[in-house]
């Protein structure tokens, strides 16, 4: 894992980390062993289909593979990002499948639970399970204000690579135009900032 710094700010920092081509290979292959259930995605707790997502996702419920998320998160939260965020539990992993047409408009991932204590994600991790050459659009990206301006940054993902960043930074994926996009998603939750 290394940092890839977005100015001074904590907050626009982004750890980056690859798995070797053999790796990524046998996480596909266990994944096309498993027996998931595709859904067609949506945004929060509603049961319609989003016009601000079209994609389709099924949930990876495997404690060790979930263990290897939160290695992933642990190893990314260190001393060196200046992050330290107060981590407990990562949530399911996410299959996500965009196919031509589909996309994921301007969010954050952050979300406050009703439990008591509350917990909140603090932390997004994308891993690539597609090469670049298999799909056109599908840019990750990242939208920050900088002295009242939207700026806009673009990250281009590789077979292997995984990209961790804090929830609440808003990011979208830009429509497919051809071909298939493929990525794990999660989220580490922990306590309320202090």
């Amino acid at each position: 894992m290394y940092i890839v710094h977005r100015e001074a700010d904590q907050f626009r920092k982004q750890v980056r980390g690859h798995l070797q081509s053999e790796h990524v290979d046998e996480i596909q292959s266990w994944l096309d062993d498993q027996d998931l259930q595709w859904l067609q995605s949506k945004t929060g707790d509603s049961n319609k289909t989003s016009k601000h997502r079209s994609s389709k996702h099924a949930w990876v419920r495997d404690d060790e593979f979930v263990q290897f998320v939160a290695s992933q998160f642990h190893s990314a939260n260190a001393k060196e990002t200046e992050w330290q965020f107060d981590l407990g539990q990562v949530e399911e992993v996410q299959y996500t499948k965009y196919s031509t047409g589909d996309y994921f408009s301007w969010h954050s991932d952050s979300y406050t639970t009703n439990d008591f204590p509350p917990s909140i994600r603090k932390l997004s991790m994308t891993l690539m399970l597609s090469d670049s050459s298999e799909y056109e659009g599908g840019d990750l990206e990242f939208q920050h204000v900088v002295n009242g301006e939207f700026h806009t940054q673009t990250v281009k993902l590789e077979r292997g690579d995984i990209l961790i960043f804090p929830s609440m930074v808003s990011h979208r994926v830009t429509e497919i135009t051809s071909g298939n996009r493929n990525v794990l998603v999660a989220w580490a939750w922990g306590p309320p900032y202090k």
